[in-house]
């Protein structure tokens, strides 16, 4: 408590009431050592509570001298008929000139591209045939999902009552190897836990891809969290160490791959007077023995870390570019070309196996149509930004496409999505949980096309039904009945033929020899000539894709099978194919004459008089 910062706060407050009683005075000088001493002891506890930041660039700064004053000022109005007029004037006017100041100093309207510049992303083009993720690791675990589990693994622990002493603390990503975990901390679960007990077992890791892949760790027990208080809380056990002049964020819990659990601690200072906070410095404490290892220069930082930038803080700071890039009148009033991250940050893990942020991003003034002005992804170690101009739909209205998917069922909603690519197509996929919080479906949306989404009790059965909705689209797009789409063709025989109802609807799936390992899907809509195929028939068939396992049909043709017309067919057939002509013919008579009339249009008025004269002479 007795440090350097900690006596200068007191001097400052037993300074100001100083002041205060002298602006007055009406005192004797016996009358002044009440007051100030009692405004330093305020001063000096306050700052050690709020555990305030000693600088003259920090926000939390000049709260804390504020409090000073009206301290100061409230000591020097006992025994007083009223209050010291002198003192208020005084105070008040050096105040007001204060906040002037930090405001000229801070406000992004005053400085929009030094805001602009704090984190400035790099504009890309997005080739979505390269995965945005790692899509073998794609989140099927929700964070509510591992918290669950994690109350169980608690409630199933060998220590009696552990349960009722410890809480499951907030819920991290972390990759640890080439797998993302959800960890989080055991904390204290009170005040008069933590005095009976100096440590927690541990901390529970659960796999995103299966809940049931977890870890208990309670070998490790943790003495620093953010539950705990005194010196075993970790931000006061980074002030009481010294560190009193930079903005302590918010701290990250992670494990090395030893699974040895720390706390990273980025310390921020304000890049535009007092606004624009950027980590500067971060500091690595170990939950197990409080040690505390400092870094100035992010390379320095042991390569298993794998966040150094909060999340919120990165969002922040996009938005400032998104934002005060246009200028400070688009930012501020019209709102023209101004990019703003869509609701909430997820985290994932790229192809690079690096943790990475994602977010969506819409323009400002476009905001309640959800449609998406692109995305883009955050290196969490290195705060590099790249960002997608891209045309689609926000999460926010993928999640309300796939919770209208299921609707009929109560309580069933999609957790938060992630972006992966499907059959060469940007596509939003999430877990689907009921009302308690447990896994029950799985949904994919289309990010270019909302009409196109899918759902199923499983991934494959999602997958399924989301190239149904690709193909229905792709087969809806037009109205000429001729068009197939283009795509691969194959001919082959049979080997293999069943049809199957699922959901009142009619598939029917059968092999080729031409296709090795694939299944080909018939839907009902080509329901024609697939009723009269079977086993050793040549057929062709017509796909946009042959990546999956599950080929869908986009056209089928039984090479052994010819439709049988009758007279009254034919003739309707010939008369339909002679209209089509004569539609032919007027269009292209239509092209011919509004092409002329605009050569015509184009001429001069002596142009047109001598083609007149050659037209008549020619006649």
């Amino acid at each position: 408590m007795f440090t350097i910062t900690s006596l200068a706060w007191l001097a400052i407050g037993m300074a100001v009431a100083a002041a205060t009683v002298r602006l007055e005075g009406d005192r004797e000088p016996g009358d002044y050592a009440l007051p100030v001493i009692a405004a330093g002891i305020v001063s000096w506890l306050s700052a050690w509570y709020f555990m305030t930041a000693f600088s003259p660039f920090l926000v939390s700064t000049w709260f804390h001298l504020l409090l000073v004053v009206v301290v100061a000022v409230g000591l020097d109005t006992l025994g007083r008929d009223g209050p010291p007029a002198r003192s208020i004037a005084a105070w008040g006017a050096a105040y007001t000139f204060l906040v002037i100041l930090a405001t000229v100093s801070s406000l992004p309207l005053f400085h929009a591209n030094r805001y602009a510049s704090l984190m400035v992303p790099v504009i890309k083009e997005r080739d979505v045939s390269v995965p945005l993720v790692d899509q073998s690791q794609a989140r099927l675990v929700t964070d509510d999902l591992a918290r669950k589990r994690a109350a169980e693994l608690l409630a199933s622990a060998d220590e009696d009552g552990l349960g009722s002493r410890v809480v499951v603390g907030e819920v991290w990503g972390n990759k640890v190897g080439d797998t993302m975990y959800w960890i989080m901390p055991l904390e204290h679960s009170g005040f008069w836990r933590w005095m009976s007990n100096d440590t927690t077992p541990g901390f529970i890791a659960v796999s995103q891809m299966n809940e049931m892949n977890t870890r208990f760790v309670q070998n490790k027990p943790l003495r620093i969290g953010v539950e705990a208080y005194l010196d075993d809380n970790v931000y006061r056990h980074l002030f009481n160490r010294g560190f009193k002049s930079e903005i302590m964020g918010d701290a990250i819990f992670m494990v090395d791959e030893q699974w040895n659990p720390y706390w990273l601690v980025p310390l921020s200072l304000p890049q535009v007077g007092i606004g624009g906070e950027m980590p500067v410095r971060w500091s690595l404490v170990d939950a197990v023995s409080g040690e505390v290892t400092t870094y100035d220069d992010p390379a320095d930082v042991p390569e298993w870390v794998d966040r150094l930038y909060h999340q919120d803080m990165v969002s922040e700071r996009f938005n400032d570019w998104g934002c005060w890039s246009q200028g400070w009148w688009a930012c501020a009033f019209s709102s023209n070309d101004v990019i703003v991250s869509t609701p909430g940050i997820n985290v994932t893990i790229d192809a690079g196996l690096d943790i990475v942020y994602y977010s969506g991003t819409q323009f400002s003034n476009n905001k309640s149509d959800g449609a998406t002005s692109g995305f883009y992804t955050v290196n969490a170690r290195t705060g590099k930004i790249d960002f997608y101009r891209r045309a689609g739909i926000t999460e926010e209205a993928a999640k309300a496409v796939m919770d209208g998917a299921f609707a009929d069922f109560e309580g069933y909603h999609a957790a938060d999505n992630v972006l992966l690519t499907i059959n060469g197509e940007a596509t939003y996929f999430s877990v689907v949980v009921d009302g308690a919080g447990s896994r029950k479906a799985y949904a994919l949306v289309s990010q270019t096309n909302r009409n196109v989404f899918g759902k199923g009790n499983s991934i494959q059965a999602a997958l399924t039904d989301y190239g149904r909705s690709m193909q229905r689209a792709n087969r809806d797009a037009g109205f000429d009945p001729g068009s197939n789409g283009g795509g691969q063709s194959f001919e082959g025989r049979v080997a293999t033929f069943m049809p199957v109802v699922q959901n009142e609807r009619t598939s029917f799936y059968l092999t080729l020899d031409s296709l090795p390992g694939k299944i080909v899907e018939v839907s009902e809509e080509k329901i024609g000539e697939i009723v009269v195929t079977g086993i050793g028939d040549s057929v062709r068939i017509t796909t946009d894709n042959t990546e999956p396992g599950v080929v869908f049909a986009t056209s089928f043709d039984n090479l052994g099978f010819t439709f049988a017309e009758g007279g009254v067919q034919l003739q309707v057939d010939a008369r339909n194919e002679q209209a089509n002509e004569v539609r032919q013919e007027d269009a292209l008579r239509d092209e011919t004459f509004n092409r002329a009339l605009g050569e015509v249009k184009a001429l001069t008025p002596d142009q047109l008089r001598l083609l007149l004269k050659q037209a008549t002479d020619g006649e």
